[in-house]
């Protein structure tokens, strides 16, 4: 924690600094960032919880679980150009409130979840909640 905040001050003085951390002077930068840590832990978590959910809990094997889990990751990755142009063209707050809300429907729709549920059911959650974190980091995306 000590080195953190040495490189912190460290950066702050120097005339040309390997990380500039003015941005964070900036209270919607910092909300952008804390939303984007977000965002990307639910992605990771949602990415380990169900194949194990989906392996132990409802004993499908991990060939399967991979191909069930497969439609929603394509997707993200095929889409992301496109969200990335609706950004550009419509600005954040289009693209990202809907993301939120899809994001919210899917952890409202896992709580639903338990030993009999249909795969279809999981398919499609997985769909919505990928699709809802695409909108939701676009930072990270390159928008051309």
């Amino acid at each position: 924690m000590l080195a953190i905040i040495l490189f912190a001050i460290r950066q702050m003085k120097m005339e040309h600094p390997m990380m500039n951390l003015r941005a964070f002077r900036y209270p919607l930068f910092v909300l952008g960032v804390i939303m984007s840590f977000i965002t990307f832990f639910n992605m990771l978590s949602m990415l380990v919880i169900l194949p194990m959910y989906m392996q132990m809990a409802l004993v499908i094997a991990a060939f399967t679980t991979g191909l069930i889990l497969l439609p929603g990751s394509l997707l993200n990755c095929i889409l992301a150009p496109i969200i990335g142009r609706l950004f550009d063209t419509y600005g954040p707050r289009a693209v990202i409130t809907p993301g939120t809300v899809m994001v919210a429907l899917g952890y409202a729709s896992y709580t639903q979840f338990g030993t009999d549920t249909a795969l279809w059911i999981i398919v499609v959650t997985f769909i919505v909640m990928m699709l809802g974190i695409g909108q939701c980091l676009l930072p990270y995306r390159q928008t051309r």
